[in-house]
């Protein structure tokens, strides 16, 4: 009845012969594409989930083991953002096929959206056994076992820097940064939920006038804090942390002995699919002291709150973020940002504004905080082929608050080579173009192309390493052309779940005498 209601209809709007209709009815009919994974595939990649769904559930249904259906309603689940759904199939495909890297992977991104932690850190440590060379999950592993597990997390940094700066104005000054600290933060379990955090940190921040010969502060700071971490669900999280920063000059005198609290209380919420964050800290902050002065250094306590949410809406995921930021010198300061980022196959489409702030390179004359406002709108593409090429563009204008402008140029390059996915070569241009020239913060104009090459190794036996050089060819108002090299060096050790070593290291240096290092060292051990 129904074929011939529709043989019926389509005859008297057409008006085509009762035979010819059928026809045509049987012709669509069989032109029907089938049921199959072909089909379900295209429409998940098309972005047609819907009928992605509906094509996969047909064939589970003729097929109840079939590999296929279980992969296609687990990728279009997570795709829709149904994390339940997607692990429901999930660990029906993993039951059928146990030990795959691939179903575990996507099982530790299903639990992850379902902010199951403990349950990813189990997959992760699966997919290492399975396979200890694979660099990606050791380091999700060593994410995981830091946040969760019992341990100590030891940690070094050393730096140095020569700069120029002022240098649109008569008197150009060459400053020298240089710092080192060593510590360790631990987590303590005290039960389900609940854990003991904290750490201790010695510190040492000097800046230096190298041209002048004469030191704007040297100090060292001794950090100590204890507190607690909570999780009473799977959607909520906080922390809380006390401490004392004890300060000493070493050089000249800035700050005597003195001691400052130093405060974080932090928590996360997950609702109506979103996330949102909020940070409060008090803590000290060093500024420069004010210029023609013999007030080499100024101390101030920092009072700031951090909120930000995270959502995905509109086939958009967007971020926004906003701070409030108050220091004992009677400034205070507000920062936000929106950011929207999506995804169309291989291209990736981001844009942005913010509103915050431009610090001087000093205090003001009367010892406070010197700032200007700024407003940034950006947009960048980018196009990546999985260890292929990767290609982006971006721009970014900034509006000042003083009537200055900036535009911003960034393009870059990436490409792997074809037999050999551990070698790669990259190409930066980036240009800076301010409106006018200011002598109390950067506003040079820049522009810089930079040539590189790398070699990477994610698949040694518990080990990855990373090397790279870099030549720059730098042209900017003040010094005209010149060239830089970048010396990059990054090793990782893991032993399973236990234990971890990073280390990073890079050197830089130019034509004009600019020159920099930096180091640095993480370490985990776990005691579960």
């Amino acid at each position: 009845m129904t074929k011939l209601f529709a043989i019926s209809l389509l005859s008297f709007f057409s008006g085509l012969p009762a035979f010819a209709a059928d026809t045509l009815l049987s012709s669509a009919a069989v032109a029907a594409p089938p049921v199959s994974y072909t089909l379900g595939m295209e429409q998940r990649k098309r972005g047609d989930y819907e009928a992605a769904r509906e094509t996969f559930l047909k064939l589970l249904e003729q097929s109840p083991d079939s590999g296929g259906a279980l992969e296609g309603l687990s990728l279009t689940y997570l795709s829709l953002g149904q994390y339940g759904e997607a692990r429901k199939y999930l660990e029906r495909w993993n039951a059928q096929s146990p030990h795959n890297i691939y179903v575990l992977g996507f099982l530790a991104r299903a639990q992850n959206g379902q902010r199951d932690e403990e349950g990813a850190l189990q997959t992760y440590k699966e997919i290492v056994d399975c396979d200890s060379l694979d660099c990606d999950a050791r380091r999700k592993l060593d994410s995981s076992m830091e946040r969760l597990a019992a341990g100590v997390f030891p940690f070094g940094k050393s730096y140095k820097s020569y700069s120029m700066e002022g240098l649109d104005t008569p008197n150009p000054q060459r400053i020298i940064y240089e710092g080192n600290s060593a510590g360790s933060r631990f987590r303590v379990p005290l039960k389900p939920g609940l854990d003991l955090i904290g750490g201790a940190e010695i510190r040492k921040e000097a800046q230096r006038n190298d041209g002048r010969n004469f030191t704007y502060y040297d100090i060292l700071e001794q950090i100590y804090s204890a507190g607690l971490s909570g999780r009473p669900s799977r959607n909520l999280n906080w922390e809380a942390e006390y401490g004392q920063s004890v300060l000493s000059d070493l050089e000249v005198q800035g700050v005597d002995n003195k001691a400052l609290s130093r405060v974080r209380l932090a928590g996360g919420w997950h609702a109506y699919d979103s996330d949102f964050k909020l940070t409060l800290t008090r803590a000290p902050k060093f500024v420069r002291g004010p210029g023609g002065t013999l007030q080499y250094f100024k101390l101030f306590r920092e009072y700031a709150a951090r909120a930000e949410a995270q959502s995905s809406r509109l086939g958009w995921d967007w971020l926004a973020r906003g701070g409030i930021y108050d220091t004992s010198d009677g400034t205070t300061l507000g920062t936000y940002s929106l950011r929207g980022l999506r995804e169309f196959g291989s291209n990736v489409f981001q844009s942005g504004y913010s509103h915050g702030q431009q610090e001087f390179y000093g205090a003001a004359a009367d010892g406070r905080l010197a700032y200007v406002n700024t407003d940034r709108l950006s947009a960048g593409l980018r196009r990546t082929v999985t260890e292929s090429y990767s290609l982006g563009a971006s721009y970014a204008h900034t509006f000042y608050s003083d009537t200055n402008s900036l535009h911003d140029l960034n393009a870059d390059l990436t490409a792997w080579l074809p037999g050999n996915k551990e070698f790669y070569g990259a190409y930066r241009f980036s240009l800076q173009d301010f409106r006018a020239p200011h002598g109390g913060y950067n506003s040079i104009d820049t522009r810089a192309h930079w040539l590189g090459a790398y070699w990477r190794r994610c698949h040694g036996r518990n080990w990855a390493a990373l090397a790279g050089y870099e030549r720059g060819f730098l042209n900017d108002a003040s010094r005209g052309s010149y060239q830089g090299n970048n010396y990059l060096a990054e090793a990782e050790w893991y032993r399973g779940a236990n234990a971890s070593i990073r280390a990073q290291g890079r050197r830089s240096d130019t034509t004009v005498h600019d020159r920099s290092y930096s180091v640095g060292l993480q370490a985990r051990y776990s005691f579960r």
